[in-house]
């Protein structure tokens, strides 16, 4: 059975609700009670273009020989350093979702709809699943 990205993404959202929901989902509610403030819920109206410059200030030193659009890079870290509660520094490209992250279907597609929300950009089942590391995965969604 294959979901799509928007089932994966409305499946995290019910399990926040449950009794004893998943501990990286209540990470990131403390996250938004720590900073409140204009986000009214949604990360993407944060850093969905209104500061490229500052996103790509905040990326690690490991991928600054990376090509690529900083504000990609600077989404998939933050949206796999909240699925999986890893610093974004120690997040390189050559990190491989599957054996060192640990990724499931559900963890990638989790972190693959926060970057299809934030980005406004889709890919196939199969396109994600072709990705075996960080840098493949932002490489896709920087090619348009």
């Amino acid at each position: 059975m294959t979901l799509d990205a928007d089932a994966l993404a409305a499946l995290a959202d019910f399990g926040k609700n449950l009794p004893g929901g998943s501990e990286n989902e209540s990470g990131g509610e403390d996250e938004s009670a720590r900073n409140p403030g204009p986000e009214s819920g949604e990360i993407s109206e944060e850093s969905g273009g209104s500061d490229p410059d500052t996103s790509s200030e905040n990326i690690p030193a490991v991928w600054e020989n990376f090509s690529g659009d900083p504000t990609v890079i600077a989404c998939l870290l933050e949206a796999v350093a909240v699925e999986t509660d890893r610093a974004q520094a120690d997040l390189q490209p050559e990190t491989e979702l599957r054996t060192q992250l640990d990724f499931d279907d559900l963890s990638l597609y989790a972190v693959v709809a926060r970057l299809e929300g934030e980005l406004g950009e889709k890919h196939s089942d199969i396109q994600i699943a072709e990705c075996k590391t960080l840098g493949e995965l932002a490489n896709l969604y920087q090619s348009h």
